[in-house]
């Protein structure tokens, strides 16, 4: 992380996911890097971290079309490092404007995660279906959570979410896909 703080090029650092909050068993740990005039080098992160990139320029219109990852991040990310207040800055005037994700779109990704664990397990790849079914599930979460006007947060707190709404069902489906990934 420290390469990215020194780089003259990149305006904010933000943390996101379940690493940031008090979950237990987070999976993982995920920045949002905004940058501009020169992308950051990446370098080779391990697999537990996932960086996502954007540039300045772009960010505004990209959160404004609807963004899910960027939305993510303004509502729940943690600024690990920003110049001259730019992620504050950026939060603040998008936290109330900027449009939902569409829960559509998460029925969509449901459904293709549906279907590829389905080819998976038909092909006899039992664990790559078993991370289809998980990315089915997480989808499917994240499109009744919206329309039920609940923001999704990350992947361990979704089943609290959905029991919150009365999805006990998805909820216990998540829970354990989830519980059988960690044993």
């Amino acid at each position: 992380m420290a390469v990215w703080i020194a780089d003259a090029h990149v305006l904010a650092v933000v943390a996101v996911g379940s690493a940031v909050r008090d979950v237990p068993n987070p999976s993982d740990a995920d920045f949002v890097i905004i940058w501009d005039g020169g992308r950051p080098k990446s370098g080779h992160p391990p697999v537990e971290i996932d960086l996502r990139f954007y540039e300045c320029s772009r960010a505004e219109a990209l959160i404004a079309g609807g963004n899910d990852y960027l939305q993510w991040a303004v509502r729940l990310g943690e600024p690990v490092h920003e110049k001259r207040g730019f992620w504050t800055q950026f939060a603040r005037s998008w936290i109330r404007a900027a449009p939902w994700p569409d829960p559509a779109d998460a029925d969509k990704r449901a459904e293709r995660a549906e279907r590829y664990e389905r080819d998976l397990a038909a092909a006899g790849d039992q664990d790559a279906a078993a991370e289809q079914r998980i990315s089915g599930l997480t989808h499917r979460a994240r499109g009744r959570l919206l329309r039920a006007g609940v923001f999704p947060a990350s992947r361990p707190e979704l089943p609290m979410q959905l029991k919150e709404i009365g999805e006990p069902i998805l909820a216990e489906e998540l829970e354990r896909a989830l519980g059988e990934r960690l044993a």
